[in-house]
């Protein structure tokens, strides 16, 4: 069950809070790809995942991990990362270009249903 609202949002890009399952997340569109997950659990798609998970991709030393919103991993064993994003900040970009460079698996961008993959450049 996803139920949404609660307390007001003070978030300058106007995402919802939004609970599913009795956690709270940051946005609808974030509660909504754990349902779908979930769902992709059942069916056999996905083995697990995981929900707000620290990697390391900064400068050592430096910057503080990076925190994705989920960690999956598919039916091959395969392990991949994924960002749900409303907006696209400064911020984000930063963080892709550092995934690029230290990124230990593919950094799924999940922005309005459109999918990106960013990848490590070796």
């Amino acid at each position: 069950m996803i139920r949404i609202g609660g307390r007001k949002s003070h978030n300058k890009y106007h995402a919802v809070q939004t609970e599913y399952r009795g956690i709270r997340y940051a946005s609808k569109a974030e509660a909504t790809r754990a349902g779908e997950l979930d769902l992709l659990v059942r069916s056999g798609n996905v083995r697990w995942w995981l929900r707000q998970v620290p990697i390391d991709i900064g400068e050592p030393g430096v910057d503080k991990p990076y925190r994705v919103d989920f960690l999956v991993c598919d039916e091959a064993g395969q392990v991949h990362a994924e960002d749900v994003k409303g907006v696209s900040t400064a911020t984000f970009q930063r963080h892709v270009r550092q995934w690029r460079i230290r990124g230990p698996f593919p950094l799924y961008v999940i922005y309005q249903g459109e999918t990106s993959v960013i990848f490590r450049c070796t």
